[in-house]
C-alpha cells in the first residue's frame, strides 16, 4: 500500500493596528473643504475658500498633535525633584513619553476628572501645569471653581503654567494676580499653537505664588 505524504503549509499572519485620533473640528473642516472645492467649478473665490478650509484642517490637526506635544514639552523644562500636578483636557497619549520622562525626575499626578474639586491638600504641589483644560469646562461657574482649585493646590513659592487657546488670556492673568501670583508672563506659542490658523493662537501664562 503506497504511503501518502501530506505537506502542511504554514501560513503567517501579520496583524497591524494603527490608531490615530483625529479631532472632530479637523474632520469637519476637511469635509467642508472637499465640498466647497467640489462645487466651486470655475469659481476662483470658492476654490480659495476650499483651500483655506483644507489648510485650517491641517493646522488644527497639527496643533492637536505636534503643537500640543511641543508646547507641553516646553512647559516641563527645569522641573526636577518636585511634586507636579498635570491638569489635562485632551487625550494624554500624545504626551505620554514626556510624562514618563518627567516621572523619572519628579513626582507626578494627573487630574482630568472633576477639576472643580481636586482631591489634594492646600499647597500640595510645587508646579501645576494646566494643559488646555479650563476653557473646556462648562458652565462658567464650574470653570472658575476649577481655576480656584488649581491655585489652591499650588504651594507658596510654587509655579503655575496655564496653556490656553484663543485671545481671552487676560482674564487668566487677572485671576492669577487676584489669587496671589506674581511674576506673571504671557507667551504666544507661535505657529505650533495655531488651532486652524493665526486667528486662533495659543498662549502660556506663567506665575509664581507668594
Amino acid at each position: 500500500m503506497p504511503r501518502t505524504t501530506r505537506t502542511h503549509r504554514h501560513k503567517s499572519h501579520f496583524n497591524f493596528h494603527l490608531s490615530i485620533q483625529v479631532p472632530t473640528p479637523t474632520v469637519v473642516l476637511f469635509t467642508l473643504s472637499l465640498v466647497t472645492y467640489y462645487i466651486a467649478n470655475n469659481n476662483l473665490f470658492l476654490r480659495l475658500v476650499g483651500i483655506l478650509l483644507l489648510l485650517s484642517a491641517i493646522g488644527y490637526w497639527n496643533a492637536f498633535w505636534w503643537g500640543n506635544y511641543t508646547i507641553f514639552k516646553q512647559a516641563l523644562t527645569k522641573i526636577s525633584k518636585q511634586r507636579v500636578l498635570i491638569i489635562n483636557a485632551y487625550d494624554i497619549s500624545p504626551l505620554s513619553r514626556e510624562i514618563t520622562a518627567l516621572g523619572n525626575r519628579a513626582e507626578v499626578e494627573i487630574a482630568n476628572d472633576d477639576l472643580s474639586a481636586l482631591p489634594y491638600s492646600n499647597g500640595e504641589f510645587d508646579v501645576v501645569i494646566v494643559n488646555y483644560a479650563f476653557q473646556e469646562i462648562k458652565p462658567r461657574l464650574k470653570q472658575v471653581k476649577a481655576m480656584q482649585e488649581a491655585a489652591r493646590v499650588t504651594k507658596p513659592n510654587g509655579n503655575i503654567r496655564i496653556i490656553v487657546k484663543g485671545f481671552g488670556v487676560e482674564r487668566y492673568r487677572v485671576f492669577l494676580r487676584q489669587s496671589g501670583f506674581t511674576n506673571l508672563m504671557v507667551q504666544n506659542n507661535g505657529w505650533r499653537g495655531w488651532w486652524s490658523g493665526p486667528w486662533w493662537p495659543s498662549f502660556t501664562i506663567t506665575g509664581k505664588k507668594w
